[in-house]
């Protein structure tokens, strides 16, 4: 009988000690497994970009007629602002408060096989971005308010064919590429007193433009009023000499058009109504 319960025992302190183990190392699972869980489960506004967090921030999402995006942005960000109107179908004002570059191919973009254009993009400001990227707003048809207070530099075709833009001012411009505002058939006014150079066909196709004024523009390329046949002023205020070439006026009736310069460029007046061996309506000096 005392073998019995000796035996019983030592099985029962067996069990136990199993017991035991078992129960420490189901202990040691749930301790790691929850660690890990912390880890990973990071708050789900931490993964979400800028964009995303402004898009969640709008209560009603069918009206939303504007949103504005606080901090820089990301490639992630942009591709997001690319089809932005899917989610937010109302969308007509773009406010990027604190971004530097404006970028390219976002607001109409090329799919590979063509330009998609972009229809729902009526107002766009970045208070403080410098830099507008090649064909930031190309084919954006309906925009008609820019405020752009700081770029200096804008790219290849950055405003192509924005048929309803009808002014813009960039008071600190510097440097534009080609072709950058061609075909805005209703761009009438133009505010631009830093820019330095009217880069290839800038404002080719512009027939609503008829007064243009460049206090800084020391270089002209080609062709950079072509077909701008309402055109009747021009005034280029810079002292120091302006270089152009041979096709710099190409596809304007110069002869139509009052020509306002000064310094050395007036010295190249050589007689009344030429200059640069273009005949103008008139040459008037600037004092």
């Amino acid at each position: 009988m005392g073998l019995w319960v000796a035996i019983f025992n030592g099985l029962l302190t067996y069990k136990l000690h199993d017991m035991k183990n078992l129960l420490l190392s189901l202990v040691i699972v749930l301790l790691i497994t929850g660690c890990s869980d912390n880890e990973n489960n990071v708050p789900e506004s931490g993964n979400k970009g800028n964009v995303e967090k402004a898009i969640e921030a709008i209560s009603d999402k069918q009206t939303a007629k504007s949103i504005i995006v606080s901090g820089e942005l990301t490639n992630d960000d942009w591709n997001t602002l690319k089809t932005i109107n899917e989610v937010l179908p109302s969308i007509e004002k773009i406010v990027l408060s604190d971004t530097k570059t404006v970028k390219g191919g976002i607001f109409a973009y090329n799919d590979g096989i063509a330009w998609n254009t972009n229809q729902w993009l009526k107002s766009f400001e970045a208070p403080n971005a410098t830099i507008v990227e090649d064909r930031a707003f190309m084919f954006c048809e309906n925009l008609i308010s820019v405020n752009l207070p700081l770029v200096e530099k804008i790219g290849k075709e950055s405003f192509r064919v924005c048929d309803n833009l009808s002014s813009i001012s960039l008071p600190k411009l510097k440097t534009s590429d080609d072709e950058a505002f061609v075909a805005c058939d209703k761009l009438a006014k133009i505010d631009m007193p830093k820019l330095t150079n009217l880069a290839d066909e800038i404002f080719s196709g512009c027939d609503l433009l008829e007064k243009v004024s460049f206090p800084c523009v020391t270089e002209i390329d080609s062709k950079v009023f072509y077909s701008c046949d309402n055109l009747k002023e021009i005034t280029l205020g810079a002292p120091m000499p302006i270089t152009t070439n041979i096709i710099s006026f190409d596809g304007l009736n110069t002869e139509d058009i009052t020509l306002y310069i000064c310094g050395a460029n007036w010295d190249e007046v050589t007689k009344r109504f030429h200059w640069r061996g273009i005949e103008w309506f008139d040459v008037v000096e600037l004092k």
